[in-house]
């Protein structure tokens, strides 16, 4: 019986979620941490939309990967490297260091829709979004 790791299990099912989405650009999360909090919560539910860097703008809540898992952080700025490439800087709301920088192609989207219980928001309205009880 092959037994696999942890981690090969993860990398497995990273893999299975990009190619199950990668017809429609649209991907669902299920979102677990505090990093995000107040605007995310534990189990809150996140549709998110594949889009090209040059769409993100200053605060908006992006997913990306991030060795064997996903990353829901705020976009802060890209960055034009020596060679041309093109970087990303994000980072959680509860810390204050930014994240390592990361490769575009780790990106898999913009966060579109947060839904709670019943209740679903777009996270552009940031003035709307849940209240934090």
């Amino acid at each position: 019986r092959d037994m696999l790791s942890n981690a090969r299990r993860r990398e497995l099912a990273i893999h299975l979620r990009d190619t199950a989405s990668a017809a429609t650009g649209t991907h669902k999360f299920l979102y677990r941490g505090r990093c995000m909090n107040p605007v995310l919560q534990d189990e809150d539910q996140l549709l998110v939309k594949k889009v090209p860097p040059e769409e993100l703008r200053f605060g908006d809540i992006i997913v990306y990967r991030s060795k064997n898992q996903y990353l829901v952080h705020r976009f802060l700025y890209r960055n034009l490297r020596a060679d041309d490439t093109v970087e990303i800087i994000a980072k959680a709301d509860r810390f204050l260091k930014r994240d390592c920088p990361f490769d575009c192609d780790r990106l898999v989207g913009k966060v579109r829709s947060i839904t709670r219980g019943r209740k679903k928001e777009n996270p552009t309205k940031q003035s709307r979004l849940f209240k934090h009880k």
